[in-house]
């Protein structure tokens, strides 16, 4: 499954692009807040922690370049 997060900026196009979308079978919407997405960030970056996808920072540089 492929999940997207669209930010629409005005609430009645983003009401017409979601009626448009609940007309597509295959599409499912779930609507999330801003802070359940807030709060399953969180939740998997404790599993990363968890899980070991983590290193420390000891010892380690950061080189920031003008882009």
């Amino acid at each position: 499954m492929t999940e997207f997060i669209l930010k629409i900026p005005s609430n009645k196009k983003g009401k017409t692009l979601i009626e448009f979308l609940k007309q597509i079978d295959y599409i499912k919407i779930d609507e999330a807040s801003a802070a359940s997405v807030f709060q399953m960030g969180i939740k998997q970056s404790l599993a990363d922690l968890k899980a070991g996808k983590t290193s420390s920072w000891k010892n380690k540089t950061i080189g920031l370049k003008n882009a």
